[in-house]
């Protein structure tokens, strides 16, 4: 028998098997073979997701909570030769003026030119993207009215942070409704479905939001890292910080320097933290709403973390003398976000006389803006009852200088959060401002 009449046998005989195994082999490539090919459109549908998503744009610098100067777009252009858009980038809901219809959690984008040529699309005026359009039924020349919670430079989450009901209406009319190849479907979240969204020229809504020439989120084409240009770039305003006063005094627009400013500076001055408190007990006698300052400073308070200097004004209006024990009550922030009114007791150390010194108090917002105790709005329970004309009297001399002073540590175990444990820096004389 030869070689090729064993193999035609074996094939004649084994048939059944090897049609099997054929079968197999078959089945194996399609299912390999159609998983590359979706595999391949899968990846395909993906990147033109990202594309229409987000243009050109590499890289993006986004700050919630901060804002800092649109300015900044420019001076990062000239240092990486790229586009830099600078974008206000806010949540809110849009409703047809009748409200017969509404979408809520709308990303709603403050944005010029430079933002639509990052997504190869024409400037437009106010815009919506089309599933925003689709869900509220409306065209070009249609009107709506955008409402977002009025930013603020202090989070609503930090005690004393103003009114947290502040919210600011617009009503535009559409000129552009953005479809998916005209970056409608701009987003930095990496999610299939596209955000409801509306786009308002930059200045318009800078101008409805009190934060004129401010941002909050930068864009760029850049194609190699900018990070080093953006420090070259980036200015103590861009920070929310301040340097001013005689002595130097280091602050934020933000109330509470954040915990890497206190870190990195506050071991070249001298930090403080004042804080607005409820209410001074001295046995049946009370002082309602005043600033505290936490401070190691001799001149201030050289005591012990148990002990409190007052000044003439608050002794006089509670009897009080060294060695008295005083009771302090105040609001603190709660795990859930609740107010808590808090107590702590300090032995009188000394009392000193009374000279106005209101550069301690920090822009509380609703505080700092006041012309009168009675226009007060920190976002705490205020009682006006309790106010008494001389309290009118002390806030129209003195303004925010504070009653007392504690010791830093002392302060900050009471007040410290986690948006920081300073509300300044002080500096000696002769610092060198740049530096």
């Amino acid at each position: 028998m030869t070689l090729f009449l064993l193999i035609l046998r074996s094939l004649r005989f084994y048939w059944r098997t090897h049609l099997s195994v054929l079968a197999g082999v078959a089945v194996t490539g399609a299912v390999l073979t159609g998983s590359l090919v979706v595999g391949d459109s899968v990846r395909f549908t993906l990147k033109q997701l990202a594309l229409a998503r987000l243009g050109r744009v590499t890289q993006a610098l986004t700050l919630p909570e901060h804002f800092f100067r649109a300015g900044l777009a420019d001076d990062l252009a000239a240092k990486i030769q790229s586009s830099v858009a600078p974008v206000l980038m806010l949540h809110g809901s849009v409703a047809l003026p009748d409200g017969r219809a509404r979408a809520n959690d709308v990303q709603v984008l403050g944005v010029d030119e430079r933002f639509w040529q990052l997504g190869g699309a024409h400037n437009k005026d106010v815009a919506v993207n089309a599933r925003l359009a689709e869900q509220l039924g409306v065209h070009v020349g249609d009107t709506i009215v955008i409402r977002v919670e009025e930013p603020a430079l202090v989070s609503r989450d930090a005690p004393l942070s103003g009114r947290s009901d502040a919210s600011v209406a617009l009503r535009v009319r559409i000129t552009a409704i953005a479809g998916d190849d005209e970056f409608g479907r701009f987003s930095l979240r990496a999610n299939q479905v596209p955000p409801n969204t509306v786009f308002v020229p930059l200045a318009v809504l800078q101008e409805q939001l009190k934060h004129a020439g401010q941002a909050n989120t930068l864009l760029t084409d850049a194609p190699s890292d900018a990070n080093a240009a953006l420090r070259a770039a980036w200015t103590p305003a861009d920070a929310g910080l301040e340097v001013r006063g005689n002595p130097l005094e280091l602050r934020t627009d933000r109330v509470f320097l954040d915990p890497a400013v206190s870190r990195a500076l506050a071991p070249d001055g001298t930090g403080a933290l004042t804080y607005f408190v409820n209410e001074f007990q001295l046995g049946e006698k009370t002082a309602p709403y005043s600033f505290v300052a936490a401070v190691n400073d001799r001149r201030k308070n050289d005591g012990k973390d148990d002990e409190i200097t007052i000044n003439s004004w608050l002794a006089d209006d509670l009897g009080a003398k060294p060695g008295d024990d005083l009771t302090l009550r105040y609001y603190v922030i709660g795990d859930r976000r609740e107010l808590i009114e808090k107590t702590a007791k300090f032995r009188v150390r000394a009392v000193t006389p009374l000279v106005k010194d209101d550069s301690w108090m920090p822009a509380f917002p609703g505080l700092a803006d006041a012309d009168n105790c009675r226009d007060w709005r920190p976002g705490i329970p205020i009682d006006t009852g309790r106010i008494r004309p001389k309290d009118e009297d002390y806030w129209k001399n003195y303004r925010g200088t504070p009653k007392a002073f504690v010791t830093l540590a002392a302060g900050q175990k009471l007040w410290a959060n986690r948006f920081g444990n300073l509300t300044s820096i002080r500096f000696p004389a002769g610092t060198d401002v740049a530096a």
